[in-house]
């Protein structure tokens, strides 16, 4: 760790964490190995500059990745922040809501494109209704996060970065609807207003109504959904 030149990663006053993940017949702790690292980053900026920099475990402007397999220890610096599957546009959640990215893989194994209408009967809070639709405007999953963790590195482009955020011209057209709805009043609800979130108000129609009472608006349509445990 110490041979790592950390003062083209950070500064002094740039706080930091590390994540370890350990498979090794030496060090058999992860804290252990944590608490090393640590330690290392901070001598080596001791060692210069007579100062430490802070840890701060919960939001930390850089996040270390630390694996060690036997003995091989891989260093990398988190690019992501929080966990991607977290898109930023859920504003309310039903009980037990499905992941987003795995809502978005049942689609994508199911060739949804945005070539038809879109059913959900069993909604809940709109999470398939609406990884649905970006993926049929195809609208990047990441686009409404409020940051990623290489907005913080010393390298980062920032006029680059707003070209690429605000490009929108692979966005495609869709001349489909997506229905979604549920016995539950209060489930749709929250489907309201997660869908008011991600501004697709208009290609979305949400409904109370139990599965069977099923209506499918047409005969070309796909039915994607997850039933309650």
């Amino acid at each position: 760790m110490k041979k790592v030149d950390w003062g083209s990663i950070m500064t002094i006053n740039n706080t930091f964490a590390i994540d370890a993940t350990v498979f090794s017949d030496e060090i058999r702790h992860s804290q252990y190995a944590t608490y090393r690292a640590k330690d290392a980053i901070a001598d080596w900026f001791f060692e210069r500059y007579n100062k430490r920099p802070s840890v701060d475990v919960a939001n930390p402007d850089l996040r270390i990745n630390l694996h060690i397999a036997q003995n091989y220890c891989t260093i990398s610096l988190d690019s992501s922040g929080e966990s991607l599957h977290k898109r930023g546009l859920r504003v309310s959640q039903n009980d037990a809501p499905i992941n987003e990215a795995l809502a978005a893989g049942m689609l994508l194994m199911a060739e949804w494109n945005g070539q038809c209408d879109f059913v959900d009967p069993m909604c809940g809070s709109g999470t398939l209704l609406i990884e649905a639709a970006m993926i049929a405007l195809n609208i990047p999953p990441g686009i409404y996060r409020s940051s990623f963790g290489f907005e913080r590195w010393n390298d980062f482009d920032e006029e680059l970065f707003d070209r690429l955020y605000n490009d929108d011209s692979h966005e495609r057209d869709f001349s489909h609807r997506l229905y979604g709805s549920d016995q539950s009043a209060y489930a749709i609800r929250i489907a309201e207003k997660n869908v008011r979130s991600a501004g697709l108000n208009k290609y979305i129609k949400l409904k109370v109504t139990p599965i069977q009472e099923l209506n499918p608006p047409t005969q070309e349509c796909m039915i994607v959904t997850n039933p309650p445990y």
